[in-house]
């Protein structure tokens, strides 16, 4: 139930931490040690000063190995329009969307850490929290290669949002799984395929 834009996380050793968020989300470890656990078992280990990016629509929980502090971003507006300030669209759809843990340079660790004063201190608006998302695409692009970002942001095309939010839109209506298809302009088939990959069941189940 957070906001958009940044805050601040910490946790105790032992937490558990369930993630499902319908916003893009990265994740900037200052303190601390976590295992990011999906689905299908472990994902990724973190370490302190590390960043990692997570899908939307995607179940995940965040073991505490260590007491830990960080910031996050549930990124505002087109998750894809912030990977697009850094790499091209065509480069990161080419990449396995496996999650990434990105060591955190000096400049970007720097930017972490007055973020976390700014939050601590209330000076956060709406109109800074947006600045402050282009700042760290900017910062982003001038100090990492585009290979090394192209796997940090892959995560974030795990799935395909806009499908996702017309179904979404689609399901105050009850229609059936035909007539979702039919409203989208895809086959049956097609949409069957689109929709497991996305929702993780058949739309029958999830209906």
């Amino acid at each position: 139930n957070s906001p958009v834009g940044f805050g601040e996380l910490e946790a105790e050793l032992g937490e558990d931490l369930k993630v499902s968020s319908s916003f893009g989300i990265v994740v900037m470890l200052l303190e601390g040690e976590l295992l990011v656990v999906g689905h299908d078992g472990p994902l990724l280990r973190v370490s302190a000063r590390q960043m990692f990016t997570l899908p939307p629509h995607v179940d995940f929980t965040i073991y505490v190995l260590q007491k830990s502090k960080a910031i996050r971003l549930y990124i505002i507006g087109d998750k894809l329009d912030f990977c697009h300030r850094v790499v091209s669209e065509e480069q990161i759809r080419q990449t396995d969307d496996m999650l990434y843990a990105l060591p955190m340079l000096p400049v970007v660790d720097t930017f972490a850490e007055q973020m976390g004063v700014y939050i601590r201190d209330k000076l956060l608006c709406c109109e800074i929290h947006q600045l402050k998302q282009r700042e760290l695409s900017a910062l982003l692009q001038a100090y990492y290669r585009p290979m090394v970002l192209q796997r940090f942001l892959a995560p974030l095309y795990a799935n395909d949002s806009s499908f996702i939010e017309k179904v979404m839109e689609l399901s105050t209506s009850f229609l059936t799984v035909d007539q979702m298809a039919e409203q989208l302009n895809m086959s049956r088939s097609t949409f069957m395929r689109h929709f497991s990959k996305n929702f993780k069941e058949p739309p029958l189940q999830w209906l």
